[in-house]
């Protein structure tokens, strides 16, 4: 084998990218709650003061066009909610509605999630949050 073909395998194995899993993260700098459930190119749809909704700009036809979402206002919630209870992601959502004002937009967004993250496990990553 000739160093071309040796130095473009080692290349190929450095440059190997981890495999995307659904994953839930608190951003600190923005104060929200970032639900990720695959890896696209996506729009942010504002939906209320409390709800983003993640789109996916090129879903396939039979996947819907929901790809995450943000939450905003964590820190506030962080007391109320105790949120260090909850190590699922769908416990913390299910609780996260009870909370929220009871408008359709929110149930119907994080409803789906809440359900999707029952059955796989995401996890959650909240990091840099305490109680205000």
């Amino acid at each position: 084998m000739d160093n071309v073909a040796r130095r473009g395998r080692k290349a190929r194995r450095i440059m190997t990218i981890a495999n995307f899993s659904p994953h839930a993260y608190y951003d600190k700098t923005h104060d929200h709650l970032r639900v990720e459930l695959r890896d696209c190119s996506i729009t942010e749809d504002q939906i209320n003061d409390h709800l983003t909704v993640l789109r996916d700009n090129y879903p396939g036809p039979s996947q819907s066009d929901v790809a995450g979402l943000m939450i905003g206002g964590i820190s506030r919630l962080f007391t109320e909610l105790e949120i260090h209870r909850y190590s699922a992601l769908d416990q913390f959502l299910g609780a996260l509605l009870e909370r929220l004002p009871h408008d359709s937009a929110n149930a119907h967004y994080i409803r789906p999630v809440q359900q999707l993250a029952a059955n796989i496990e995401i996890p959650v990553r909240l990091q840099n949050l305490e109680a205000a």
